[in-house]
């Protein structure tokens, strides 16, 4: 991320922490990061562009596949991330379509579903009675996963106890949709 993308991002975020994105202005943002719009114009088309800078440099590329790392730390890891900003995402959920940001996390959340899926049904093994059910179960895992990240973003409040026994029951749901499709 060039200097000035980032200094605009960090602009943003500052001010999502004082006030709803609605009474944000693009001036507002480039009075906070000390450039001119015409800067902010040369690099981002609005400041939702910069929302999903942000997002994409903060959440989706530190989700990158990593061949050393099992699913259910992998999991563990996209929620500590979402964690690590929740009253970030928390704000930007409640203001935006949440379809803007799942387009963004979509990719990099079904490459680790299918790299499960590969694990428990090799060589492509079908769904049994499902023409492509192989397909249609990654997309509904996948799918999961964004939902249950963007409710627990959503939430005013989610005790660490529970957000450990609703990651292990994920993992456990997925385990056993893939156990039962494997026999």
């Amino acid at each position: 991320m060039s200097d000035t993308k980032r200094k605009l991002a960090m602009a943003l975020k500052e001010l999502l922490q004082e006030k709803p994105l609605k009474k944000i202005t693009v001036q507002d943002i480039v009075e906070r990061g000390h450039m001119t719009r015409q800067s902010f114009y040369y690099h981002f088309q609005d400041i939702y562009e910069v929302l999903e800078l942000i997002c994409q440099y903060e959440l989706v590329d530190r989700i990158a596949f990593r061949e050393e790392q099992s699913f259910a730390d992998w999991l563990c890891h996209l929620v500590e991330l979402v964690d690590e900003n929740r009253w970030f995402y928390r704000k930007i959920l409640l203001e935006l379509d949440w379809n803007r940001l799942g387009a963004k996390l979509r990719p990099p959340i079904d490459r680790q579903v299918s790299r499960l899926i590969e694990k428990h049904l090799p060589d492509g093994k079908a769904v049994r009675g499902l023409e492509g059910g192989v397909d249609l179960l990654k997309d509904f895992l996948t799918t999961s996963i964004i939902t249950y990240l963007f409710n627990y973003a959503s939430a005013k409040k989610v005790s660490e106890k529970q957000t450990i026994e609703n990651l292990e029951k994920m993992i456990k749901v997925c385990e056993v949709l893939l156990h039962s499709e494997a026999r």
